[in-house]
């Protein structure tokens, strides 16, 4: 009995077991899977824009005869697909067409585009290994080629917001208008172009020298938001620029996508501190500063550490006001040091999380008894 349920841990039939043990037939197990006979692809309207699509099917009568698939990948039809596996799909991942009694499977290869050169021939070749581990025989080679058919999709979600936060550590702000935009979906994007202009009207896109990110394509980043800092020169601080976002693909042949909307970037210059001063003792903090131009309102943070811990957050202080008065309700402990900042905004905040168009330097105060 130990040696027949030996047998059928490895894939033997019951007739196969019954067949040994009466010595008619030789010890072994049965013949690995076939591989699928009917791999398809489709390079005419399928397999285009840096994708190769493949597709074949299982019977559903077999499918606990089959554990997985394996997808061999090679450059020459008499090539050296063995020493090329490219993926490996389980059985469980076909879908079932009930009324045909098929499992349906695909294979998606998108590391087709070769130099930024597409039309360049792949071979595949497809086999089934059993529940035991044995791999059967590859199916035919199959090629299969993708082409540049359509020009990159509009670039979407894409969101500027203008920062300058003074950098204790540098002792100096950092002006940045913050670019960011979800990557595009198709599978041949090399990267993007952001293009800027002084005044609210039709920005250039055709000359990729016109760009400001000079340090070349921002790089693709599939299924992410993308995000890129234009660094500000100390003159362009308080000006507003606009900015449009264009998609490249890999063979850069039918030129770019069509240019984003076009979204407006402001910096504000830092709010200059006035009191209570950097270092002395309050008891009850009034925080004062100086206008900043272009801004339409201020918020005031203060902190239990120059890193966080908030202890209050003031609401939105319109433009005109540059002084706060700390609530009675917040309470400061004597001889501890707490830590401010003006956030100056261009626009309303739109939750507690914006951090403003500029921050100005991080100021320290101790706390005095109120007696």
């Amino acid at each position: 009995m130990k040696l027949v349920r030996s047998l059928f841990f490895w894939g033997w039939t019951p007739v196969m077991c019954l067949a040994v043990l009466a010595g008619s037939v030789a010890c072994g197990p049965g013949a690995p899977p076939e591989p699928p006979s009917d791999v398809k692809t489709d390079n005419a309207n399928v397999n285009i824009d840096g994708q190769i699509v493949l597709t074949w099917t299982l019977a559903q009568g077999l499918q606990k005869k089959v554990a997985k698939f394996r997808v061999y990948r090679s450059d020459r039809t008499d090539g050296d697909f063995k020493n090329n596996l490219v993926k490996t799909i389980t059985q469980a991942e076909g879908t079932l067409d009930k009324a045909k009694k098929l499992y349906a499977y695909k294979y998606r290869d998108t590391n087709v585009i070769v130099g930024g050169k597409y039309e360049v021939p792949f071979f595949y070749r497809i086999s089934a290994v059993g529940p035991d581990g044995r791999e059967g025989k590859m199916s035919a080679p199959l090629e299969a080629r993708t082409k540049n058919q359509t020009e990159p999709d509009y670039v979407a979600d894409i969101k500027v917001s203008g920062s300058n936060i003074f950098n204790d550590i540098l002792g100096k702000a950092e002006p940045r208008i913050i670019i960011s935009w979800k990557a595009n979906r198709e599978y041949d994007i090399d990267g993007y172009y952001v293009f800027r202009i002084d005044k609210d009207e039709s920005i250039p896109t055709t000359n990729p020298a016109q760009a400001i990110n000079k340090e070349g394509l921002i790089p693709h980043k599939p299924g992410k938001t993308i995000s890129w800092a234009n660094n500000l020169k100390e003159d362009e601080i308080g000006k507003p620029y606009w900015y449009t976002v264009i998609a490249v693909d890999k063979g850069n042949t039918l030129g770019r996508s069509r240019p984003s909307e076009r979204f407006r970037g402001l910096t504000l210059n830092t709010a200059t501190l006035v009191s209570p001063a950097n270092g002395t003792t309050a008891a009850k903090p009034v925080f004062k500063w100086k206008e900043v131009d272009s801004a339409n309102g201020y918020v005031v943070v203060v902190q239990a550490s120059p890193r966080g811990d908030v202890k209050w957050r003031s609401k939105f202080i319109p433009k005109g006001t540059t002084e706060a008065t700390l609530p009675s309700s917040v309470d400061l402990t004597p001889s501890v040091n707490y830590y401010w900042f003006v956030s100056a905004y261009a626009e309303n905040p739109k939750s507690k999380e914006d951090k403003g168009n500029s921050t100005s330097k991080l100021w320290v105060f101790t706390a005095a008894s109120d007696d």
